[in-house]
Formats: C-alpha cells, sequence, structure tokens
C-alpha cells in the first residue's frame, strides 16, 4: 500500500453555534482537513444531532471542500479502566461519540487507550479491545478509530 502525503492544513476547530458551523470556520483558516468535538469532552451527557444539522454539516464541508473530517472522543472515557462502572460508562460514551460520526459521515474518531489504573496493563489492553469491539459491532459504517498514543 502506498500513502500518498499531500500538503494540506489541518485543524482543531469549534463547534460553537452549532457542529455545521465548523466546515466554514476551517476553510476560513486555509484547512481542508479538520477535527472536531461532537459534545462537551469534559462531561459525560450525551447531545443528540438531529438530522437536519448532520445534512447540514455535510452539505457544507462539501462546499467549502473539506477532503478529510474527524473527531477527538470525550476526555473522560478510559475503556481500560478496571472499575466495572467506569468502563461502562466509557463504553456507552464512545460508542455514542461513534454513532454521531456516522451521522456525520467523519472519516475519523481519535480516542486514547485509557488508563489501566490497576496497573494490570495487559488486562487494561483487552478491555480497551473489548469496548472498541463492541462499539464497531453495534455501529454499521466506515468512519475508522484512529488511537492516540499519547495525551
Amino acid at each position: 500500500m502506498t500513502l500518498e502525503l499531500k500538503d494540506e492544513l489541518g485543524a482543531h476547530v469549534s463547534v460553537e453555534g452549532g457542529v455545521d458551523k465548523a466546515p466554514a470556520r476551517a476553510h476560513k483558516i486555509g484547512a481542508v482537513v479538520l477535527q472536531l468535538f461532537t459534545k462537551q469532552p469534559n462531561r459525560w451527557a450525551e447531545p443528540k444531532i438531529d438530522d437536519e444539522t448532520a445534512a447540514m454539516f455535510r452539505d457544507e464541508r462539501s462546499a467549502f471542500g473539506i477532503s478529510v473530517a474527524g473527531a477527538h472522543d470525550s476526555y473522560l472515557i478510559n475503556l481500560s479502566s478496571p472499575d466495572s462502572r467506569l468502563w461502562r460508562m466509557s463504553q456507552r460514551s464512545f460508542e455514542a461519540e461513534l454513532r454521531r460520526c456516522e451521522l456525520l459521515g467523519l472519516d475519523f474518531l481519535v480516542t486514547h487507550p485509557g488508563n489501566a489504573t490497576d496497573r494490570e496493563h495487559d488486562a487494561g489492553l483487552e478491555r480497551n479491545a473489548r469496548g472498541v469491539t463492541e462499539a464497531l459491532e453495534s455501529v454499521e459504517g466506515s468512519t475508522r478509530v484512529l488511537l492516540e498514543l499519547t495525551a
């Protein structure tokens, strides 16, 4: 497989006023690649993006020539957690993030592997893999999950 690299500017842009405003913000600074948050990244609340707003986002993305668009998930998600309550909350939130990405037609969702707070790193990786796998099995679509290994 050959990867063709292009000189394209990308940015994480604000969704203040609605997610559909993000493509115009990216275009204004000359970016053709954008990343955004589909929700407040430091809250568990899972907002609903209605179909009309999602369609407006997709139309604006096309109109402004945004070639790649993705999201970064919530900072609270920890799919490596040994705490069963936190793991369930994290898995539900990750799945909801993935659903919003699909609705918006996003190419990728960035997530962190999380923290095995019990220091059982192999078990933490297994919990993380289970959470991501369950979400991917539950949400049909083409959004890719990207693991960010730094925080």
